[in-house]
Parts: C-alpha cells; sequence; structure tokens
C-alpha cells in the first residue's frame, strides 16, 4: 500500500512537472515552427541527396510511400527542379535552407531550457547556427536512412559476396530492425537531450528519457501509420487539408514526446539529487551521534 501511495505520489509530482514547464505549450510551438519549415527542410533533404548515388527515380518511388497522392506533383516537379540546378545556386539554397529550417530547433532549445531550469545565456546568432547544424545532422541521418531503404537489400548481397563473415550481422540487422531503429533514435535524443539545453551534463545520464522517447516515438508513428491508413473519413472532414492537418498532429505528438523524455530526465534527476543529499544528511547526523556517544564514554 505505501509503495502505491509513493508511485501514486511520484506520478502527479511528474504530471505536475509537466504542467508547469508547460511542455504542451513548447511542442506546439516547435511542430509550428517546423511545419513552417517543412518545405525548405524538404529542399534542403533532395538538394543533399543528389549528391549520393541515389537517382531521382529513387528519391520519387520513396517519396511515393512517404507522402499522400495528392502531393505527388509537387514532389515529382521539386525533385526535377533540384536536380537541373548548378552547384552555385544549390550551395547558396542549402545555406539559406538550413538558416530557415533551423527555425524550428528554437522552440526545442527554448522547451528543453525550461525543463531543465536553466537560463539561456548563449548568443543569439550562436544558437540559430547551431540549430541550422542540427537540422543538417537529422538531414544527414534521413538521407542515410533513404540509402538503406532503397539498397538495404543489394547491401547485404555485397555483404554476403565480398564479406560473408557479415552476412549473419546483415541478416540480423534486416529482421530487427524495429530494435535497430529504436536504437538509432535512442542515441539521437541522448545526444539532443546533452547538447541543445543549455547546461553541462554527463551523455549516459540521459538514457532513461531517450530510451522512453525513442520506444514511444517508434510505437507512435506505427499506430498513427495504421490509424490514417484505416480511417477514410478523415479526407472526408478535412478535405484538401488532410495533409497539413496530419503532418502538424504527427509533429505535435513527436514533439511532445520529445520533451517528456526530457522531462523524465529533469525529475528524475532531481529526485535522485534530494535522495542523495537526505542520504548525506542521515550520514552526517549518525557521524554526529557517535561522535556524541564517544566523548560521553571518554568523558564517564
Amino acid at each position: 500500500m505505501k509503495l502505491l501511495k509513493k508511485c501514486v505520489k511520484l506520478i502527479m509530482g511528474f504530471l505536475n512537472a509537466m504542467q508547469e514547464d508547460c511542455v504542451a505549450a513548447y511542442a506546439a510551438q516547435t511542430a509550428y515552427f517546423i511545419m513552417l519549415s517543412f518545405f525548405p527542410f524538404i529542399i534542403l533533404l533532395v538538394t543533399l541527396i543528389q549528391y549520393t548515388s541515389l537517382t531521382p527515380e529513387n528519391i520519387y518511388r520513396v517519396a511515393q510511400v512517404l507522402f499522400p497522392p495528392s502531393m505527388d506533383t509537387f514532389i515529382q516537379g521539386l525533385i526535377d527542379e533540384v536536380y537541373s540546378r548548378t552547384a552555385v545556386t544549390i550551395s547558396l539554397s542549402a545555406i539559406m535552407t538550413a538558416w530557415s529550417a533551423g527555425k524550428g530547433f528554437m522552440g526545442l532549445i527554448q522547451g528543453m531550457n525550461m525543463i531543465y531550469n536553466v537560463e539561456e545565456r548563449r548568443n543569439y546568432i550562436i544558437l540559430r547556427l547551431q540549430s541550422a547544424l542540427y537540422t543538417v545532422v537529422f538531414v544527414v541521418a534521413i538521407i542515410l536512412s533513404l540509402v538503406v531503404l532503397v539498397f538495404g537489400n543489394s547491401l547485404h548481397k555485397v555483404a554476403v559476396e565480398y564479406a560473408p563473415i557479415l552476412t549473419y550481422v546483415t541478416e540480423i540487422i534486416l529482421r530487427l530492425k524495429g530494435i535497430v531503429a529504436i536504437g538509432i533514435l535512442a542515441v539521437l535524443f541522448m545526444v539532443l537531450y546533452r547538447f541543445v539545453p543549455n547546461r553541462k551534463v554527463r551523455l549516459f545520464r540521459q538514457a532513461p528519457g531517450a530510451l522512453f522517447s525513442a520506444v514511444c516515438w517508434y510505437v507512435f508513428s506505427i499506430v498513427f501509420s495504421l490509424y490514417v491508413e484505416y480511417s477514410p473519413g478523415l479526407i472526408n472532414m478535412y478535405g484538401s487539408l488532410t495533409t497539413i492537418v496530419l503532418v502538424m498532429l504527427w509533429l505535435y505528438f513527436c514533439m511532445y514526446i520529445i520533451l517528456i523524455g526530457a522531462e523524465i530526465n529533469s525529475y528524475f534527476e532531481d529526485q535522485f539529487r534530494r535522495v542523495s543529499y537526505y542520504r548525506r544528511m542521515l550520514k552526517e547526523q549518525k557521524r554526529e551521534q557517535q561522535r556524541e556517544q564517544q566523548n560521553k564514554t571518554e568523558n564517564t
């Protein structure tokens, strides 16, 4: 019974901390700015992808899976336009797009600073540059994911032919895509919780919140995709705005999950800090009592 009361008290304290830190508001703010920079982000993504071995046909085939049919014409025109640009134009547009897309991370930085109860003392220009850098890092991660998705089986055949010792490893990776995806997300979130807020902390101390966010992100994405697939009424409800509404909902809940992970790290760090403080106080009290007893015995 006491254990149940402690669990309830812990959960209620965590929910109150989320409310005080305005997690829902910062998640909505981040999702909004990311949505504003969504198309510049796509332009940057396609711009960088053309320097890989992926062809426009490969990208378009993946885009047909990722985006609804109503956006096929727009995506195809965007891919053709980016591939027809010159190197100078691509470089300038990539820099401007990275700067614009970095606005989405500003809301995430503000939310994490609020959760970890730290003041933002970094220069605004430095923050914007860091946000653009984070955006590029995520773009590179997406490019690597696309390469694996498109050429996953080909890579497995190459490993079998030229490095038979890796055959077993590649087969395990292909079979355990979910676990591998969760592991990659957990590492990304640990890095995010370590470097985004304005504080210094050990990387592996962010593991609990990062693992929670990675599992929830993966499960939510699956559930959300199933909900969209088997809910044809959404198209009738929102009409031509269905894509925008779905993207906004997905972004909001994903940002909410990331901030919940940060809240978990912050809340339990405070709890462990209090426990360690009370333990030190108890040890000091016991030492003082032992000293008093020793003094009494010596006096007698």
